[in-house]
């Protein structure tokens, strides 16, 4: 028994301390108000989003007029070539009502004819589309792009190279 090393029984008063409600600190208060609060919103959330989002007003940017429907209307303007159109600078509605809507603008301008066109500036500092006042009526000349692009409601994308209000 004399090589055997002596076990000490350690007491840690710490961990024999028994719980006493009376005791609960401030901070301990903090941590389960926050819990509360976090658990509420989450619960809020869950039902908002069972609701489908009813209640909720997301702003959208949308033009006064609606945008003439590409189904029935078709611009007269040839891919690629060289054009001028006069209209209101507006930024243009998303192509999909229905779909997801953000705060983005794309620019764009409402020809006189009623159709919508993109508008895309090459330049390094958007020398073009920073000369474009909202609300005033815009000659943007360039060369004209039929596209395909689906997130916005227009004709397709005029490449600008100059500007005049």
């Amino acid at each position: 028994m004399a090589n055997q090393p002596i076990r000490r029984q350690l007491r840690r008063p710490e961990a024999s301390r028994k719980f006493d409600s009376n005791s609960m600190s401030t901070s301990h208060l903090v941590m389960i108000g926050v819990w509360v609060a976090v658990v509420a919103f989450g619960l809020l959330f869950l039902y908002l989003r069972a609701q489908g989002g009813r209640g909720l007003a997301v702003p959208t940017a949308t033009s006064a007029t609606s945008a003439p429907t590409p189904a029935t209307r078709h611009t007269s303007l040839v891919n690629g070539s060289a054009v001028s159109v006069t209209g209101t600078p507006v930024c243009l509605s998303a192509r999909d009502p229905n779909g997801v809507q953000t705060m983005q603008c794309a620019m764009g301008i409402q020809a006189n004819d009623g159709f919508y066109y993109a508008l895309k500036d090459n330049t390094p500092d958007y020398t073009y589309l920073s000369k474009i006042q909202n609300g005033k009526t815009a000659t943007v000349t360039g060369v004209f792009t039929l596209s395909a692009q689906t997130q916005y409601q227009s004709e397709g994308t005029i490449t600008i190279t100059g500007v005049s209000q």
